[in-house]
């Protein structure tokens, strides 16, 4: 990296740096502005270790009262309920969303499918009304508003949240348990480290682990403006994993499923029916983006994988 680069992204970030470090510190600021500027990944554990430190201490009163709080396991099996967000409303998805969107209603296998919008929330879920004015107000972006809205779903209704983003490609079917999430092999480099997967994740109604998650990002924004971190969601949900023995346990518990997230990947590509089959023959949830400049058909004018996805899932 160039230090004309270097210095680039370091202006471009300035505007939130006396922020970070007034509220957060010399550390936390140094080494989070170092990884994102840098991407040295060799420092990716580092700092996960300070993040996390810094949030056990800042809200180790939060996580004390909900030790004494919490509840046993729950049982019972997942509601056929799958949730869904976009904020501005189904016919507002852009075509990629939209081809997830009807992928999930293919293969929902008697889920009923329930997309969240501005419009429809407030009948499912109660948001305090200081999230509701940062998400106004611009403190608080919508994918870290989807965050909140997905725990308090869950919590209160249970079932199944997908992003929006979520192509499947195989019936979905829910082993009779009462917690499910995405597990891949370690990757030392997120803070999830391949344990669970926050964009795909279902359970009972009132289970701890999403009141806990819930609480804990309200009461974050209660208290800051911005984010320590951009995967404050995940280190939330680490939290509950080292805070508390049953959680790990159910965490550690599940078995690695859908492991080949690669299809992301070859959007742009020339669509090719033998890398599709290879990638979704073990693998049902793929996420995608809506914020890369796919086209449908290559320089060549064959048809990409992108265009493909589109014309399956009309």
């Amino acid at each position: 990296m160039s230090i004309c680069v270097f210095c680039l992204k370091v202006i471009k970030r300035s505007n939130n740096f006396f922020y970070r470090l007034f509220h957060f510190g010399f550390i936390v600021t140094f080494i989070d502005y170092f990884f994102e500027i840098t991407k040295f990944c060799i420092i990716s554990p580092i700092k996960h270790k300070v993040i996390t430190n810094w949030l056990q201490k800042k809200f180790r009163y939060f996580i004390s009262m909900h030790c004494e709080n919490r509840n046993s396991l729950p049982r019972g099996e997942i509601p056929k309920q799958i949730w869904l967000c976009w904020w501005d409303g189904i016919d507002m998805m852009p075509p990629i969303v939209r081809a997830c969107y009807n992928s999930v209603i293919r293969y929902s296998n008697d889920f009923k499918v329930t997309v969240i919008t501005k419009y429809n929330y407030v009948d499912y879920i109660f948001i305090p009304e200081y999230v509701m004015k940062k998400v106004n107000n611009g403190k608080m972006t919508l994918t870290h508003f989807s965050n909140i809205v997905r725990m308090a779903l869950l919590y209160n209704h249970g079932g199944f949240w997908l992003d929006a983003t979520f192509l499947v490609t195989n019936t979905i079917i829910l082993d009779n348990n009462f917690f499910f999430t995405i597990r891949r092999n370690s990757n030392w480099k997120h803070v999830a480290n391949g344990r669970w997967t926050g964009c795909c994740i279902a359970g009972v109604p009132n289970y701890f682990l999403f009141k806990f998650i819930y609480e804990f990002l309200c009461e974050y924004w209660k208290k800051y403006n911005r984010l320590i971190t951009y995967h404050l969601y995940d280190y939330s949900i680490n939290l509950a994993y080292e805070s508390f023995p049953e959680i790990k346990m159910v965490f550690d518990s599940i078995c690695p499923n859908n492991i080949n997230n690669t299809l992301v990947n070859y959007l742009k590509d020339k669509y090719d029916p033998v890398i599709l089959e290879n990638i979704v023959k073990d693998t049902i949830f793929h996420k995608l983006t809506w914020k890369h400049n796919c086209q449908t058909v290559t320089a060549n004018n064959k048809l990409t994988l992108y265009g493909h996805i589109l014309e399956h899932y009309k």
